[in-house]
């Protein structure tokens, strides 16, 4: 019989022994799940038709737009602890550009993300988390 035919019970529990090929596709399957590979775990490898550059330019042009129709939260110390609290995020990622991360100041509780990793939170969301934890969920969504 082959190896991946092959049941084994153990303690009222099959045990099904995958042959060459599926114990492959489960290890990759399982490396994304890994937090010690975070970073080196090939999220967003998939095909894209821009390049890091071209991604972060458009980015970059879409926040001029962002920022002359919307007004940013002038308070340093909300724009800091947003900032600091994403980045914190952002560093236990697979992201592969840095983030800017700014504050608008509206009542509407959301959050968007530009190419390039310009990240806008509504000011609005900021109050509405009950705490740190869920602000940072809140954040990581966005």
């Amino acid at each position: 019989m082959f190896l991946s035919q092959t049941l084994v019970s153990r303690s009222s529990q099959l045990w099904h022994l995958p042959a060459r090929g599926e114990a492959r596709k489960i290890e990759q399957e399982t490396v994304k799940y890994d937090i010690d590979r975070i970073g080196h775990r090939g999220v967003g490898d998939g095909a894209n038709e821009y390049s890091l550059e071209e991604e972060h330019e458009l980015g970059r042009k879409l926040s001029k737009e962002v920022e002359m129709t919307t007004k940013l939260v002038a308070d340093p110390v909300i724009a800091e602890y947003v900032d600091r609290l994403g980045q914190t995020i952002v560093r236990h990622s697979d992201a592969q550009v840095p983030f800017t991360i700014k504050v608008i100041n509206s009542d509407e509780v959301s959050a968007f993300a530009l190419p390039g990793g310009y990240l806008y939170i509504h000011s609005a969301m900021i109050m509405a988390a009950d705490s740190e934890a869920e602000l940072a969920a809140l954040i990581s969504h966005g």
